[in-house]
């Protein structure tokens, strides 16, 4: 078996994950966490979707094409972690930090649409083939520079918030949002990974289908996106013991 019929058949499966995930979201109780995840199995798709469509391109059109899909994916479901992370802690986040992330987001995502436009995200890109396998060679540009930074700003801040809300938290299901920071951490950690420590097949691909298997788990398993336990859990470990105490002997009058 080729390099190429192994990434096609990995890109195929992953491309089957990825939907199951968003038919599983959509068939679970409507609210707004579970719309959140459904727009997060969405942009997953894209993103599979676009890594299905590049290992088939034979121009440098198509896999242009490509790249878009996986980065529209990309800009839009690292927004939506953050913002899920953040209801499902009950955070307070600054005034103006969604609004300046979401510009971020919307500004790279225009950016990455139209990237065969300028050169402000790849100065140049020369399309070729590896080992049977289409590949675009790159050069990159300041706007690049500036999507990894935030790529690698986010796995390090849900990586923070995580460990820091599930130290507070006294459930033994704490460890289920360590699976779910998982979900962007795996690509976000191999992508910036690649761009120091090269390597023949395209890891990002193997990340993006484990990741995809951790959100199948989350979902039907776990319902990460259902948080009514997680914000009891959140009061009762806000309260102290007399209060408890106090709410537990107002309900045995009654």
């Amino acid at each position: 078996m080729t390099m190429y019929d192994s990434l096609i058949i990995l890109y195929s499966i992953g491309l089957v994950i990825s939907i199951i995930c968003i038919i599983g979201v959509a068939l679970q109780k409507p609210s707004d966490e579970q719309k959140l995840m459904l727009l997060i199995s969405f942009f997953a798709f894209l993103i599979s979707l676009g890594y299905w469509f590049g290992i088939q391109s034979n121009s440098v059109e198509a896999i242009i094409m490509a790249y878009k899909l996986m980065y529209l994916g990309g800009c839009s479901i690292y927004f939506l972690f953050v913002l899920f992370f953040v209801r499902y802690y009950k955070i307070k986040a600054p005034k103006l930090f969604f609004p300046i992330f979401g510009l971020l987001c919307i500004l790279l995502t225009g950016a990455t649409l139209m990237i065969d436009q300028h050169h402000w995200f790849y100065q140049s890109y020369t399309f070729a083939y590896e080992t049977g396998v289409p590949v675009l060679i790159k050069e990159y540009g300041i706007l690049h520079t500036v999507y990894m930074v935030m790529e690698a700003a986010v796995a390090l801040g849900l990586i923070i918030i995580v460990i820091y809300q599930s130290s507070k938290r006294k459930d033994k299901e704490k460890w289920e949002p360590f699976l779910l920071v998982a979900v962007p951490l795996i690509p976000a950690a191999i992508h910036i990974g690649r761009l120091y420590l090269p390597t023949q097949i395209d890891l990002a691909s193997i990340g993006i289908l484990i990741s995809e298997l951790l959100l199948i788990v989350l979902i039907y398993r776990l319902k990460i996106y259902d948080i009514n336990d997680t914000a009891k859990q959140l009061i009762i470990d806000s309260m102290d013991w007399s209060d408890i105490i106090k709410v537990q002997s107002q309900i045995a009058r009654k």
